[in-house]
Protein backbone atom coordinates (compact mmCIF):
# COMPACT_ATOMS: atom_id res chain seq x y z
CA UNK A 1 0.00 0.00 0.00
CA UNK A 2 1.31 3.45 -0.87
CA UNK A 3 2.57 5.20 2.27
CA UNK A 4 1.24 8.62 3.20
CA UNK A 5 4.20 10.94 3.70
CA UNK A 6 3.91 13.90 6.06
CA UNK A 7 1.96 16.63 4.30
CA UNK A 8 3.58 20.04 3.84
CA UNK A 9 1.88 23.01 5.44
CA UNK A 10 -1.14 24.54 3.75
CA UNK A 11 0.75 27.82 3.27
CA UNK A 12 3.63 26.02 1.51
CA UNK A 13 1.18 24.23 -0.78
CA UNK A 14 -0.62 27.50 -1.46
CA UNK A 15 2.61 29.21 -2.51
CA UNK A 16 3.53 26.32 -4.82
CA UNK A 17 0.03 26.23 -6.24
CA UNK A 18 0.17 29.94 -7.01
CA UNK A 19 3.36 29.51 -9.07
CA UNK A 20 2.16 26.41 -10.90
CA UNK A 21 -1.22 27.97 -11.64
CA UNK A 22 0.37 31.07 -13.13
CA UNK A 23 2.40 28.85 -15.49
CA UNK A 24 -0.62 26.67 -16.30
CA UNK A 25 -2.72 29.78 -16.97
CA UNK A 26 -0.12 31.12 -19.41
CA UNK A 27 0.04 27.78 -21.26
CA UNK A 28 -3.76 27.64 -21.34
CA UNK A 29 -3.98 31.10 -22.91
CA UNK A 30 -1.39 30.18 -25.56
CA UNK A 31 -3.31 27.02 -26.37
CA UNK A 32 -6.66 28.80 -26.41
CA UNK A 33 -5.68 31.62 -28.76
CA UNK A 34 -2.57 30.51 -30.68
CA UNK A 35 -2.88 26.74 -31.17
CA UNK A 36 -4.70 25.74 -34.34
CA UNK A 37 -7.43 24.61 -34.65
CA UNK A 38 -8.68 27.08 -32.10
CA UNK A 39 -10.98 25.59 -29.46
CA UNK A 40 -14.58 26.84 -29.30
CA UNK A 41 -15.62 29.30 -26.63
CA UNK A 42 -18.40 28.46 -24.16
CA UNK A 43 -21.94 29.39 -25.08
CA UNK A 44 -22.77 30.41 -21.51
CA UNK A 45 -20.73 30.90 -18.35
CA UNK A 46 -22.19 31.23 -14.87
CA UNK A 47 -20.72 31.44 -11.36
CA UNK A 48 -22.31 29.70 -8.40
CA UNK A 49 -21.31 30.75 -4.85
CA UNK A 50 -19.32 28.04 -3.10
CA UNK A 51 -20.75 26.55 0.10
CA UNK A 52 -18.15 23.82 0.68
CA UNK A 53 -15.31 26.01 1.92
CA UNK A 54 -14.91 28.50 4.73
CA UNK A 55 -13.17 30.85 2.30
CA UNK A 56 -15.53 32.82 0.05
CA UNK A 57 -15.45 31.94 -3.61
CA UNK A 58 -17.47 30.63 -6.51
CA UNK A 59 -17.66 27.61 -8.80
CA UNK A 60 -17.44 28.57 -12.46
CA UNK A 61 -19.60 26.58 -14.88
CA UNK A 62 -19.26 26.64 -18.65
CA UNK A 63 -21.88 25.39 -21.09
CA UNK A 64 -21.01 24.38 -24.64
CA UNK A 65 -23.74 23.93 -27.23
CA UNK A 66 -24.02 23.79 -31.01
CA UNK A 67 -24.54 27.21 -32.61
CA UNK A 68 -27.70 25.86 -34.22
CA UNK A 69 -29.09 24.78 -30.86
CA UNK A 70 -28.23 27.36 -28.18
CA UNK A 71 -28.90 26.89 -24.48
CA UNK A 72 -31.33 29.82 -24.53
CA UNK A 73 -33.31 29.69 -27.81
CA UNK A 74 -34.65 33.11 -28.78
CA UNK A 75 -37.94 31.75 -30.06
CA UNK A 76 -39.59 28.57 -28.93
CA UNK A 77 -42.88 27.83 -30.65
CA UNK A 78 -43.34 24.42 -29.04
CA UNK A 79 -41.90 22.60 -26.03
CA UNK A 80 -38.53 20.97 -26.71
CA UNK A 81 -37.61 17.60 -25.18
CA UNK A 82 -35.00 17.74 -22.40
CA UNK A 83 -31.46 17.69 -23.75
CA UNK A 84 -28.76 15.10 -22.97
CA UNK A 85 -25.77 16.40 -21.05
CA UNK A 86 -22.06 15.59 -20.86
CA UNK A 87 -20.54 16.79 -17.58
CA UNK A 88 -16.77 17.07 -17.90
CA UNK A 89 -14.13 17.33 -15.15
CA UNK A 90 -10.90 18.95 -16.34
CA UNK A 91 -7.47 17.58 -15.51
CA UNK A 92 -4.56 19.23 -13.72
CA UNK A 93 -3.45 17.05 -10.84
CA UNK A 94 -6.43 18.15 -8.70
CA UNK A 95 -4.70 21.49 -8.21
CA UNK A 96 -4.13 23.33 -11.53
CA UNK A 97 -5.88 23.58 -14.89
CA UNK A 98 -9.07 25.21 -16.09
CA UNK A 99 -12.45 23.99 -17.31
CA UNK A 100 -11.86 25.54 -20.74
CA UNK A 101 -8.74 23.41 -21.24
CA UNK A 102 -11.07 20.69 -22.55
CA UNK A 103 -12.96 22.97 -24.95
CA UNK A 104 -11.88 20.95 -28.00
CA UNK A 105 -13.39 17.82 -26.47
CA UNK A 106 -16.59 19.76 -25.79
CA UNK A 107 -16.64 21.04 -29.37
CA UNK A 108 -16.21 17.53 -30.75
CA UNK A 109 -19.16 16.28 -28.72
CA UNK A 110 -21.60 19.03 -29.70
CA UNK A 111 -20.55 18.73 -33.34
CA UNK A 112 -21.41 15.02 -33.29
CA UNK A 113 -24.55 15.52 -31.17
CA UNK A 114 -26.03 18.98 -31.89
CA UNK A 115 -28.84 18.55 -29.36
CA UNK A 116 -26.41 17.85 -26.53
CA UNK A 117 -25.14 20.23 -23.85
CA UNK A 118 -21.59 19.97 -22.50
CA UNK A 119 -20.92 21.58 -19.18
CA UNK A 120 -17.71 21.64 -17.21
CA UNK A 121 -16.50 21.63 -13.64
CA UNK A 122 -19.58 20.76 -11.62
CA UNK A 123 -22.16 18.17 -10.59
CA UNK A 124 -24.62 20.89 -9.52
CA UNK A 125 -26.94 19.24 -11.95
CA UNK A 126 -30.25 18.14 -10.51
CA UNK A 127 -31.13 21.58 -9.13
CA UNK A 128 -30.57 23.26 -12.51
CA UNK A 129 -31.91 20.59 -14.88
CA UNK A 130 -35.36 22.13 -15.17
CA UNK A 131 -34.03 25.67 -15.58
CA UNK A 132 -31.83 24.71 -18.55
CA UNK A 133 -34.12 21.97 -19.94
CA UNK A 134 -31.59 19.21 -19.22
CA UNK A 135 -32.47 15.52 -19.16
CA UNK A 136 -31.82 14.09 -15.69
CA UNK A 137 -31.93 10.54 -17.05
CA UNK A 138 -29.44 11.07 -19.89
CA UNK A 139 -26.22 12.50 -18.53
CA UNK A 140 -22.69 11.25 -19.06
CA UNK A 141 -19.55 11.99 -17.04
CA UNK A 142 -16.15 12.49 -18.66
CA UNK A 143 -12.68 13.62 -17.68
CA UNK A 144 -8.99 13.27 -18.43
CA UNK A 145 -6.21 12.50 -15.96
CA UNK A 146 -7.29 13.83 -12.54
CA UNK A 147 -10.66 14.69 -14.06
CA UNK A 148 -11.02 11.07 -15.14
CA UNK A 149 -10.42 9.91 -11.59
CA UNK A 150 -13.20 12.22 -10.41
CA UNK A 151 -15.51 11.00 -13.17
CA UNK A 152 -14.93 7.36 -12.19
CA UNK A 153 -15.42 8.06 -8.48
CA UNK A 154 -18.46 10.33 -8.83
CA UNK A 155 -20.96 7.49 -9.55
CA UNK A 156 -20.06 5.91 -6.21
CA UNK A 157 -20.71 9.16 -4.37
CA UNK A 158 -23.93 9.69 -6.32
CA UNK A 159 -25.03 6.15 -5.46
CA UNK A 160 -24.23 6.69 -1.77
CA UNK A 161 -26.10 10.01 -1.68
CA UNK A 162 -29.20 8.56 -3.36
CA UNK A 163 -29.43 5.91 -0.65
CA UNK A 164 -30.01 8.62 1.96
CA UNK A 165 -33.56 9.31 3.12
CA UNK A 166 -33.57 12.93 2.04
CA UNK A 167 -33.10 11.90 -1.61
CA UNK A 168 -35.65 9.07 -1.58
CA UNK A 169 -38.16 11.07 -3.64
CA UNK A 170 -35.78 11.60 -6.59
CA UNK A 171 -34.04 8.22 -6.82
CA UNK A 172 -35.94 7.28 -9.95
CA UNK A 173 -35.48 10.70 -11.54
CA UNK A 174 -31.67 10.68 -11.88
CA UNK A 175 -29.93 8.15 -14.11
CA UNK A 176 -26.31 8.15 -15.23
CA UNK A 177 -26.09 7.05 -18.88
CA UNK A 178 -22.35 6.62 -19.41
CA UNK A 179 -18.71 7.32 -18.53
CA UNK A 180 -15.88 8.41 -20.85
CA UNK A 181 -12.44 8.84 -19.27
CA UNK A 182 -8.92 9.35 -20.60
CA UNK A 183 -5.56 8.26 -19.06
CA UNK A 184 -6.83 8.36 -15.50
CA UNK A 185 -5.55 7.03 -12.19
CA UNK A 186 -7.55 4.15 -10.72
CA UNK A 187 -5.39 2.71 -7.91
CA UNK A 188 -3.88 4.80 -5.10
CA UNK A 189 -2.68 1.76 -3.15
CA UNK A 190 0.43 1.59 -5.35
CA UNK A 191 3.18 4.19 -5.44
CA UNK A 192 3.92 6.12 -8.61
CA UNK A 193 7.17 4.16 -8.89
CA UNK A 194 5.24 0.90 -8.82
CA UNK A 195 2.79 2.16 -11.42
CA UNK A 196 5.56 3.46 -13.69
CA UNK A 197 7.16 0.00 -13.58
CA UNK A 198 4.19 -1.37 -15.54
CA UNK A 199 4.99 1.01 -18.42
CA UNK A 200 8.63 0.76 -19.49
CA UNK A 201 8.54 3.99 -21.51
CA UNK A 202 6.89 6.08 -18.79
CA UNK A 203 10.09 7.81 -17.54
CA UNK A 204 11.15 8.77 -21.07
CA UNK A 205 7.73 9.88 -22.25
CA UNK A 206 6.40 11.74 -19.21
CA UNK A 207 6.34 15.53 -19.46
CA UNK A 208 5.65 15.82 -15.72
CA UNK A 209 8.57 15.91 -13.30
CA UNK A 210 8.63 13.82 -10.08
CA UNK A 211 8.51 17.04 -8.02
CA UNK A 212 5.35 18.17 -9.80
CA UNK A 213 3.76 14.75 -9.28
CA UNK A 214 4.57 15.05 -5.56
CA UNK A 215 2.90 18.47 -5.47
CA UNK A 216 -0.20 16.99 -7.09
CA UNK A 217 -0.31 14.17 -4.53
CA UNK A 218 0.28 16.48 -1.57
CA UNK A 219 -2.46 18.85 -2.75
CA UNK A 220 -5.07 16.11 -3.18
CA UNK A 221 -4.19 13.49 -0.57
CA UNK A 222 -4.22 15.56 2.61
CA UNK A 223 -4.12 12.93 5.35
CA UNK A 224 -6.68 14.71 7.53
CA UNK A 225 -9.35 14.47 4.85
CA UNK A 226 -8.74 10.95 3.55
CA UNK A 227 -11.20 8.10 4.23
CA UNK A 228 -10.31 5.81 7.11
CA UNK A 229 -10.62 2.07 7.55
CA UNK A 230 -13.56 1.36 9.89
CA UNK A 231 -12.44 0.82 13.48
CA UNK A 232 -8.74 1.46 12.80
CA UNK A 233 -8.31 5.16 12.12
CA UNK A 234 -5.82 4.23 9.36
CA UNK A 235 -6.05 5.81 5.93
CA UNK A 236 -7.85 3.58 3.45
CA UNK A 237 -6.18 4.16 0.08
CA UNK A 238 -8.30 1.40 -1.46
CA UNK A 239 -11.54 3.31 -0.85
CA UNK A 240 -13.55 3.55 -4.11
CA UNK A 241 -13.60 7.35 -3.88
CA UNK A 242 -9.78 7.30 -4.22
CA UNK A 243 -9.18 4.05 -6.11
CA UNK A 244 -12.24 3.41 -8.29
CA UNK A 245 -10.40 0.58 -10.04
CA UNK A 246 -10.49 -1.42 -6.79
CA UNK A 247 -14.23 -1.09 -6.21
CA UNK A 248 -15.99 -4.44 -5.61
CA UNK A 249 -18.05 -5.84 -8.47
CA UNK A 250 -21.26 -5.42 -6.47
CA UNK A 251 -20.69 -1.65 -6.18
CA UNK A 252 -19.74 -1.35 -9.85
CA UNK A 253 -22.98 -3.03 -10.89
CA UNK A 254 -25.00 -0.87 -8.51
CA UNK A 255 -23.41 2.52 -9.30
CA UNK A 256 -22.00 2.40 -12.82
CA UNK A 257 -23.98 2.91 -16.04
CA UNK A 258 -24.10 0.23 -18.75
CA UNK A 259 -21.79 2.22 -21.08
CA UNK A 260 -18.19 2.84 -19.91
CA UNK A 261 -15.26 3.86 -22.13
CA UNK A 262 -11.71 4.09 -20.74
CA UNK A 263 -8.84 5.29 -22.95
CA UNK A 264 -5.50 4.48 -21.32
CA UNK A 265 -3.34 6.37 -23.85
CA UNK A 266 -0.21 4.45 -23.01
Amino acid sequence: MAPISPSPSRSALRNKAHRYRMLAHLLSILDRYLSWPLPPGPSVGIAIPSTVSKAPGSIQLYFFTALSNPLYPRKQTKPCPPRPVLINFHGGGFSVGHARDDARWAGTVVKAYPDAVVRTASMLYYQEAKKYNLDKTRFVLSGASAGGNLALAMPFRLHDELQKKRWASIRGEVALAGLVVFYTGTDWTRTRKERDATNLIAPQKSMISPSLFKFFDDSYLLAAGLPKRPGTGRVDMSHPYLSPGLAPASLLHAAYPPAVAIYTCG
